[in-house]
């Protein structure tokens, strides 16, 4: 009875890491509207955060153009009156803004320029501290002693062991927002923004990338090595992705090549080279052992006018720029993670908890 409840007691652990793990989340708020001002007014962003989950190191992502528009946290007087004489923290002017929920409780943020606040771009979230799961109740948290085979300290050992392994594991399960708060745009620094972005970084199967761009301003398609090097985009692998912010989650290990097939944005250094490894800590195949996957035969999109080319733009548009550009696509959602992701948690998960049973049984 001893090692049943020893076991009942780490499957729940490891349960409650499991879920906890998958709970870390980027949010694009408002999703393909991005940060403006909403034609349905302040439900607009309420009807967003509906059913959502906010947990304590999830990771918002708010969409909008540099000069157009900010985002600031307020209280919630001064949310509900739209005054802005008293901000919690700094006003944030560059966008997109990536902003980590770094406590529980009610959380405000609004736009403060012109009447932006009070024409409805604002949002009230509910942050949690963990994701809601029950730890094992006191009753049961400390196993009585055991007097039938089996040691008492190798069980210990052996759980933490395996708690270790599954943090590991959970923790490589990232998302990357490619280029930070500079998003996916022709970079003023050229070709190396993107390549000291991705300097350092550890890039795993399962992790995904968010590729933050304007609709209609900017794409995001992959190429082979060659295809990446000359900007030739009559062959892509998979489709070009046209909708911002679009979510790729790295499904293969080996060498990955993104570009912006639009006008000479990718010449002009809007693309990006990374490694991706297999599993946390171990190499990346060598592109000459690892050959590229099958390609897909695309018509070069048209070249642009050149306005669309200027990225972002330097000066602020006209009020008709804040009403979101209608989209025919509709990207992954953040929300949740990504289903391959939840597969391989599953999948160690299932294989942990037999590794367990075996153990004490």
């Amino acid at each position: 009875m001893a090692r049943l409840i020893s076991m009942a007691v780490i499957v729940a652990v490891l349960a409650a890491m499991l879920h906890y793990s998958a709970a870390q989340t980027v949010h694009v708020v408002g999703d393909n509207t991005g940060w403006t001002v909403p034609q349905g007014g302040a439900a607009t962003y309420t009807s967003w955060a509906s059913g959502k989950q906010f947990v304590v190191g999830d990771t918002l992502v708010f969409n909008f153009a540099t000069n157009v528009h900010d985002v600031a946290e307020l209280s919630k007087e001064s949310f509900d009156a739209c005054d802005f004489s008293s901000t919690i923290g700094s006003i944030i002017t560059t966008g997109p803004a990536n902003i980590t929920l770094a406590t529980a409780g009610n959380h405000y943020y609004v736009c403060t320029i012109g009447s932006h606040c009070t024409s409805g771009q604002k949002l009230a979230i509910s942050v949690s501290a963990t994701p809601g799961a029950s730890p094992p109740s006191s009753s049961t948290a400390t196993p009585p002693p055991t007097t039938q085979g089996g040691d008492s300290s190798s069980s210990t050992v052996f759980a933490i062991v395996v708690l270790a392994a599954m943090l590991h594991y959970s923790a490589a399960q990232t998302v990357h927002v490619v280029g930070d708060n500079t998003g996916w745009t022709v970079p003023q620094g050229g070709a190396a923004t993107y390549t000291s972005w991705a300097s350092g970084r550890q890039f795993v199967v399962g992790d995904t990338l968010v590729f933050n761009f304007a609709t209609n301003v900017h794409d995001v398609a992959e190429l082979s090595k060659e295809s990446f090097d000359a900007c030739d985009f009559s062959s892509t692998i998979g489709n070009i992705i046209t909708t911002g912010p679009a979510n790729i989650t790295l499904a293969t290990a080996g060498n990955h090549y993104y570009v912006c097939t639009i006008g000479s944005h990718c010449t002009s250094g809007q693309k990006l080279a990374i490694s991706v490894s297999a599993t946390p800590g171990a190499s990346p195949p060598s592109s000459s052992t690892a050959p590229p996957p099958p390609t897909t035969t695309n018509t070069p999109p048209s070249t642009p006018s050149p306005t669309a080319e200027v990225c972002p733009p330097t000066t602020a548009p006209s009020p008709k720029m804040n009403t979101p550009s209608p989209t025919t696509a509709t990207p992954p959602s953040s929300q949740g993670g990504d289903s391959s992701s939840s597969t391989v948690f599953a999948s160690v998960f299932v294989s942990l908890v037999s590794l367990v049973m075996s153990f004490f049984l």
